[in-house]
């Protein structure tokens, strides 16, 4: 037996299991590819949500100022509430005496 006689049947299954995992990677590779944006649907996508983010962050600001707001007005209209319960009290024990 020569040596070529070996080598060759050898060489052509090793060729073929090559190209055949090649294939194989560079289908798999593709479909990854696929699977994801391209990098401008990507950054587009970004800018879009970052526009958003900043609109939103500017609305949370602006409901807090307003809540804020609120909350110093119910404050004062509870300190009226007090005022005019003790002027009222006051009123009272000065038509009992």
């Amino acid at each position: 037996m020569m040596c070529l006689d070996y080598v060759t049947p050898h060489h052509t299954h090793f060729t073929h299991t090559l190209h055949t995992h090649t294939s194989h990677t560079h289908t798999h590779t593709l479909q990854v590819i696929q699977k994801y944006s391209s990098r401008e649907i990507s950054h587009n996508k970004i800018v879009e949500l970052e526009k958003s983010l900043s609109e939103l962050s500017a609305k949370k600001e602006e409901l807090a100022k307003v809540l804020d707001l609120k909350k110093k007005q119910f404050h004062l209209l509870v300190h009226c509430v007090h005022q005019l319960q003790d002027e009222l009290q006051a009123d009272d024990v000065a038509m009992d005496t």
